[in-house]
Formats: C-alpha cells, sequence, structure tokens
C-alpha cells in the first residue's frame, strides 16, 4: 500500500490521492440514509403494531431485525452507485 501512495503522489501529487471523494462520498451519504431512513421505519412499525411495551421487552430482537432488514435493502437499492464508484 505504501508503495501505491508514493508512486500515486510522484506521478499525480497529493490531489491524486483524492481523486474520486466527491462520487464516493454521494455513495456514502445516501448509502446511511437509506440505513437510517428504513431503520427508522422498522422500528417505527413495530412499536405501532405492538405497542411501546411490547417494543421494550424484546427491543434487542428488533433492533437486530430492524439492522439486517434495513442493510439488506440498502445494499440493494445502493449497489448500482456502488458499481458507478468502482467503474469511474
Amino acid at each position: 500500500m505504501s508503495d501505491a501512495i508514493i508512486k500515486i503522489i510522484q506521478h499525480e501529487g497529493i490531489r491524486g490521492l483524492y481523486k474520486g471523494a466527491g462520487s464516493y462520498f454521494a455513495n456514502l451519504i445516501g448509502v446511511y440514509s437509506v440505513n437510517l431512513t428504513l431503520y427508522e421505519l422498522f422500528i417505527d412499525s413495530v412499536i405501532k403494531k405492538r405497542g411501546i411495551k411490547g417494543y421494550k421487552e424484546q427491543e434487542t430482537q428488533f433492533v437486530i431485525q430492524a439492522s439486517i432488514v434495513s442493510s439488506i435493502f440498502t445494499v440493494l437499492m445502493m449497489n448500482s452507485m456502488e458499481v458507478i464508484v468502482v467503474r469511474r
């Protein structure tokens, strides 16, 4: 890795290390926005269905389920952005 960094700096300068950062950050913002939104929607639907007491009784289980579901849908929705970033 250090060899790659040295070669990039020699050929392109310090700015070369940051090429593609804009598209990476756009992807990152999209991923976290979608993931957190889906997570919150899942938790809200559980609370509406079971009430706050029912949610609190099995909170750990619901948090894990919300994390898994939101992550899967985020990957499915944002994978095309990841391909764009890599192929750029």
